[in-house]
């Protein structure tokens, strides 16, 4: 595939996720999150995102990924950013896709999938998407047995990413 980078006025409008536990489908929001949805499109279409494990699952809240093991977790291009949230998206329920953000405040690869509204998020994580597809895999990977209070049990990853115009 080609990079974004390469042809900025083609988006892909879908994120897909292969995981352990089935197949996860996000509608991606280029319009409220230019820098952030390119960055996670550019990771799928880098491989990044492969044999990438759930980083962490907060029960009732959400599940966090997209750090490979023995990453700092940067951007597609290798440095972190930031992006000011659009005040016109909410964690208002569960499939909320946005971007975690370091203690600094910059925002690099890993990105949560809400499993309820998550308010407090409001306003400091950019939103990239929603779960349009497989919200039932997500639930069952936030279900998950955890061990030292947030890491999965048994071996939670994304086998794959990629991104498409359209949702298959």
């Amino acid at each position: 595939q080609t990079s974004l980078m390469s042809s900025p006025t083609s988006s892909p409008s879908h994120l897909f996720l292969k995981t352990t536990h089935g197949l996860i489908v996000i509608e991606l929001y280029f319009k409220h999150a230019p820098l952030s949805t390119k960055n996670l499109a550019e990771l799928a279409i880098q491989n990044y995102f492969s044999h990438t494990p759930v980083k962490r699952i907060v029960q009732g809240a959400f599940i966090q990924l997209g750090a490979p093991a023995n990453s700092n977790g940067t951007s597609s291009n290798g440095e972190f950013y930031t992006e000011v949230p659009s005040k016109a998206l909410y964690h208002s329920g569960a499939g909320v896709v946005s971007m975690c953000q370091n203690r600094k405040g910059f925002i690099g690869s890993q990105f949560v999938i809400s499993l309820a509204p998550l308010s407090y998020l409001d306003g400091k994580q950019v939103i990239v998407g929603r779960v349009c597809k497989g919200m039932s895999v997500v639930q069952h990977i936030g279900a998950a047995v955890k061990v030292n209070g947030e890491k999965p049990a048994e071996h939670v990853e994304i086998e794959k990413a990629w991104v498409e115009r359209k949702a298959a």
